[in-house]
């Protein structure tokens, strides 16, 4: 009984996680800046996911792997360093959200991170 039960649990989780194949072409519909400010069509850019692990982002090259919950941009020169990591939420195949911080030192020279999410919609 103790054996179905963990296979059963096993089954559930697993069926739980989300797969996406990034493939294809990608334009950032939303920008959130700070769970307040909201800017509709930030970027003029289209970010394009190739099916050998390379995207073009803001018109640079780089190699990315997804995992769990986060996508990591490594330098597609040096493959061992790592340019951006970025939580990423699996809303379904055509529309993800990225987060992450941006690090901005004020006028006391304190660092402050400033939490952004971009929302995303594959373009067909």
């Amino acid at each position: 009984m103790k054996k179905l039960l963990i296979i059963s649990v096993i089954s559930i989780i697993s069926s739980c996680t989300k797969n996406i194949d990034l493939t294809g072409d990608w334009k950032a519909s939303t920008l959130v800046i700070d769970n307040t400010e909201e800017k509709e069509n930030p970027f003029s850019s289209i970010t394009y996911f190739k099916a050998d692990n390379y995207v073009i982002y803001f018109n640079k090259i780089y190699r990315y792997e997804l995992e769990e919950d986060s996508i990591a941009f490594y330098n597609s020169e040096n493959p061992t360093e790592l340019k951006y990591k970025m939580g990423i939420d699996i809303i379904d195949n055509d529309n993800i959200i990225l987060y992450y911080a941006r690090k901005v030192v004020d006028s006391t020279n304190s660092t402050i991170y400033i939490p952004y999410h971009s929302k995303w919609k594959r373009l067909k």
